[in-house]
């Protein structure tokens, strides 16, 4: 009997294995199949944990230019449609930090809740500034 019939009659059956061998063939399945779960689950946490430092990176570089044009004291005089990008831009940076987090309980470490709660600082100074732009009609 080859051994795809017989993993036939074994489910065709519906019982438990019997012999020795049949619980081996079993454990051996199940451990190769949580073994791929485990090694999926590495793989992915990694691939997704890159593709969110690339985008943080890309995030923090483009509002570090806007700070550089300007600088919190100028920040009142800056265009309402920058001010929004910049909010946007930030919120963006919370989630990914946020995502960050999360893979962080999963193994990796970082003091994230910092970093969330001086972007959301950010967040309310600028737009404290778009509503001070908006109500001057710029």
């Amino acid at each position: 009997m080859r051994g795809d019939e017989a993993a036939m009659e074994f489910v065709a059956r519906g019982r438990l294995p019997s012999t020795p061998e049949e619980w081996l063939g079993l454990l051996a399945a199940i451990g190769v199949m949580g073994a791929t779960y485990v090694l999926v689950q590495i793989w992915a946490g990694r691939s997704v944990a890159k593709e969110l430092d690339a985008l943080e990176a890309r995030l923090v570089a483009e509002s570090s230019q806007f700070r550089n044009r300007w600088p919190a004291q100028l920040l009142w005089q800056a265009p309402y449609a920058e001010l929004e990008a910049e909010a946007e831009r930030s919120w963006r940076i919370v989630f990914v930090l946020g995502q960050r987090r999360d893979l962080a309980r999963r193994g990796r470490g970082g003091d994230f809740d910092t970093q969330i709660a001086a972007v959301r600082s950010w967040i309310t100074t600028v737009v404290n500034a778009m509503n001070v732009v908006a109500s001057r009609g710029r």
